[in-house]
């Protein structure tokens, strides 16, 4: 099956306002990254329960939660080790709210060289943390990103085997790879393709990918017959065409909602509201 989800704090800081803004726009599953500007990981279990009463109310779900690239807290003298606490802290929320995927970078720090050996360490730990996120209930979701360990085709094609006995899956976005012209975005897509199970995209990306016969349509088309998500991030800033104001983000976003339903094969309603206030400041 496949399903619209939503980055849930690009829009606003609020929980509640992001859980509204999402449901507005037909998209009934979030992609938990951080609430009142805490990352979802680092949020104590009081405010946890605050998010999954706001989930429940407004009528949407967990699709993923993040782990972050970077805390306050980390240790660099020990990187794998402060990430592998976030990384259970994640898996753990991700059984509380019921999120099917844990995402996780494709090697977030630089690998110590380009041998086979640091590859291989960085697979150990992905494979580690399926284990874990699988007693959660969830699986990991590898992203790959240029510059990582996992930033190139080669790599992805080398480790996606391994991967999938462990029972990860990956996450793909376009932009990670933009930089180097649609043909590298497109070669990374076809690597990962076999383990995808969720695309990130905003307005940008869907103008740019997401024509008829294009990347994101072919993507999808081999995504089918998956339980997969797309997830269309609201970016207050810029849109398909550029830079723009927060009043014309909402349009772009709606826009970019309904062609991702188009593209799965399902309808996606106007999103009506207003961008400026949250609900708790409406009705004030």
């Amino acid at each position: 099956m496949m399903l619209l989800a939503t980055l849930n704090d690009t829009a606003a800081a609020d929980m509640d306002a992001q859980a509204a803004r999402a449901a507005a726009a037909g998209v009934y599953w979030l992609e938990l990254r951080s609430a009142w500007r805490t990352s979802i990981a680092e949020l104590d279990d009081a405010r946890l329960q605050t998010v999954a009463g706001v989930m429940s109310r407004r009528g949407v779900r967990a699709a993923c939660v993040d782990v972050p690239h970077r805390s306050p807290d980390d240790d660099t003298s020990r990187p794998l080790e402060r990430l592998r606490e976030v990384f259970n802290r994640a898996a753990a929320i991700a059984g509380t709210v019921g999120a099917p995927f844990v995402r996780l970078m494709g090697g977030l720090g630089e690998p110590d060289d380009e041998s086979r050996g640091a590859l291989e360490r960085w697979l150990e730990f992905f494979r580690r943390c399926a284990g874990h996120a699988a007693r959660a209930g969830a699986a990991v979701l590898v992203e790959p990103y240029a510059g990582g360990c996992v930033g190139t085709p080669d790599a992805g094609r080398a480790i996606a085997p391994a991967l999938r006995a462990a029972g990860a899956r990956a996450l793909y976005d376009p932009r990670r790879f933009s930089s180097g012209g649609e043909s590298a975005a497109e070669a990374m897509a076809d690597a990962v393709l076999p383990l995808l199970a969720y695309v990130r995209v905003d307005a940008a990306s869907v103008e740019r990918w997401g024509r008829a016969g294009g990347m994101l349509e072919r993507i999808i088309r081999g995504m089918h017959r998956r339980d997969c998500f797309v997830c269309v991030e609201w970016n207050p800033t810029a849109t398909a065409g550029g830079r723009a104001s927060e009043a014309e983000s909402p349009a772009a976003y709606a826009e970019a909602v309904r062609r991702a339903g188009r593209l799965i094969g399902r309808g996606a309603v106007d999103a009506v509201y207003d961008v400026e206030r949250s609900p708790q400041e409406e009705r004030q």
